[in-house]
């Protein structure tokens, strides 16, 4: 690639007969012209071909064929010795030209970005220790499930690392996140869980670690209910038979009689059956581990009538007035079935009322929905109004500026990375005005360059736009436009604003009057400041870079 003369720091200051006179460097590639005058090669071949067929010093005919490549000038320009480009970053080495090159590829104070692609700028001697331990793009290992991933995103995989051991809600011990929920079923004291006789009708629901103490205070109760159950399993399995033995009428008391077993023998069962029971207790009482007892019931057609499809007719009895009644068993069983029946009623009559208060709720939640409907809808048009009041208000603010609009973009570095991604490329300023009644204009701003200049240099141009006084004015724009990037030094004396001012030209489109909402050519620089400066300087600050446009028009 060719090149103007060397820009360095010689050690000592070479000759003025080492200087192109194109431009005014120390030359490199040294040309010696037939009227004896040393330029660089590259300088003077474009000098050639832009048509300037002269001499530059000495305005005399000059053509490619008439120069020659002085050796013995670039042999000793590259003895001279200069000081490494590094020298502001702190290296202080000196050593001849035709090794600078070579030096500067390994020079541990040249700056250079993350390789990671992080955004940082630093110097190739802090690049290991950036990358081992500052880079946020770096890769590290979780250290609870050791998955890999960048570190940026450490802190959010913190949050769901399923290894990563974690206090419980309830009992506050630390457990691993993915086994949360198997401990609060299985283990956590503080859990609040059913009684284990909650099926026969213990409907208490208290914490894992008092269960043991309930279970020793309830045993009683716990009794009761399991002979409760127990005595209703007999009657509904000889309610069928109850029930039929009423309608069969008296028959063979005396057969009948016979084949019912000993009442001795069925309370003997139910004694062993209780028995079982008040030994499953007192060893809850004890101290020992509480299990469920294990009964085994008798055998219910054992209980009955000795054959295998007949079923016990009501025993009957005389009284003093000769009528007959039927034992207190099947008067039992009758009741049984009665309060059942009842219970059965009143649950479908509970149900019947719960389903209408469902319908009424739901009725009211309907009618809560539609008002909170209406009511969003009118924020969302209180909202457009709000929004029409301030985009009318910074319309207004852009009138009052006079001319000086002064631009502060926030969230620099974010704006910055969606532009290198090409997420967002391009931002745009809030319009403003030279004057009340005067040009409508913004300015344009592409942080990580445009064209050639992508990933090297700010970019920044001013754009027309259509404005409500337009047919009042003179068109095509005339006058200039002073663009700034602001130095935010806190020291007021060491600000070095980068300035430019852009004169316009009435024969280029950007200046025409707009046609569109905004013009679509718009006129600045490509290459306004070197990106690497804006990172190392006082233009950024907190995160935000300043830009700031002065319009004259001409009057």
């Amino acid at each position: 690639m060719n090149k103007e003369g060397y820009d360095l720091d010689f050690e000592p200051t070479p000759e003025n007969r080492y200087e192109c006179p194109i431009c005014l460097l120390i030359l490199r590639d040294p040309m010696q012209t037939v009227c004896g005058h040393r330029f660089c090669k590259c300088c003077i071949e474009r000098w050639i071909n832009d048509g300037k067929g002269k001499c530059p010093i000495d305005n005399s005919d000059l053509t490619d064929g008439q120069m020659f490549p002085d050796n013995f000038a670039k042999r000793e320009i590259l003895s001279m010795k200069v000081r490494c480009p590094n020298r502001k970053s702190g290296c202080n080495t000196c050593l001849e030209l035709k090794h600078i090159e070579e030096h500067a590829e390994s020079c541990p104070y040249h700056y250079q970005f993350c390789p990671n692609n992080c955004l940082s700028q630093l110097l190739r001697k802090d690049l290991d220790d950036h990358l081992q331990e500052q880079c946020s793009k770096r890769s590290v290992l979780c250290s609870f499930c050791e998955e890999s991933m960048l570190f940026e995103s450490y802190g959010e995989h913190e949050i769901i690392c399923p290894a990563r051991m974690v206090p419980c809600d309830l009992c506050k011990e630390d457990v691993m996140r993915e086994k949360i929920a198997e401990h609060v079923a299985t283990t956590c004291p503080h859990a609040t869980v059913k009684c284990c006789f909650f099926l026969l009708g213990c409907h208490k629901e208290i914490k894992r670690e008092k269960m043991e103490k309930h279970m020793k205070s309830h045993v009683q109760k716990h009794l009761q209910l399991m002979c409760c159950a127990f005595v209703k399993l007999l009657n509904f399995q000889n309610i069928e038979s109850i029930l039929s033995s009423r309608t069969s009428g008296n028959t063979s008391t005396q057969n009948q009689t016979e084949s019912i077993h000993d009442p001795i023998e069925i309370s003997g069962d139910l004694t062993a059956l209780l028995q079982t029971a008040e030994g499953a207790a007192s060893g809850v009482a004890d101290g020992a581990p509480w299990r469920v007892p294990r009964v085994t019931l008798p055998n219910v057609r054992s209980l009955s009538i000795a054959g295998p499809t007949t079923k016990p007719p009501p025993i009957e009895r005389s009284t003093s007035e000769g009528k007959s009644t039927n034992l207190a068993d099947g008067a039992s069983s009758s009741e049984l079935f009665d309060t059942e029946f009842q219970s059965l009623k009143e649950r479908n009559t509970y149900q019947d009322e719960s389903l209408a208060r469902h319908s009424h709720e739901l009725l009211e939640l309907q009618y809560k929905y539609n008002n909170l409907e209406r009511n969003h809808k009118d924020l969302r048009q209180k909202m457009r109004a709000l929004e029409d009041k301030i985009n009318s208000l910074s319309d207004i603010e852009g009138r009052l500026c006079n001319g000086l609009f002064v631009w502060k973009i926030k969230n620099y570095l974010q704006r910055r990375r969606e532009a290198e991604t090409g997420e967002m490329t391009v931002i745009h300023s809030p319009p403003f005005y030279s004057n009340f009644y005067g040009y409508k204009l913004c300015m344009r701003c592409n942080l990580n360059g445009v064209d050639f200049s992508v990933g090297r240099h700010l970019s920044v141009f001013i754009h027309f736009m259509q404005g409500e006084w337009d047919d009042i004015l003179s068109w095509p724009f005339r006058g200039k436009i002073v663009l700034s990037v602001l130095d935010q030094n806190p020291v007021a004396d060491q600000r070095q604003h980068a300035v430019e001012t852009l004169v316009s030209k009435p024969m280029l489109a950007a200046f025409q009057r707009p046609t569109t909402h905004r013009n679509h050519k718009g006129f600045g620089y490509m290459e306004y400041v070197p990106l690497d400066v804006l990172d190392n300087s006082t233009y950024v600050v907190n995160d935000t870079l300043i830009l700031k446009a002065q319009v004259f028009p001409e009057v």
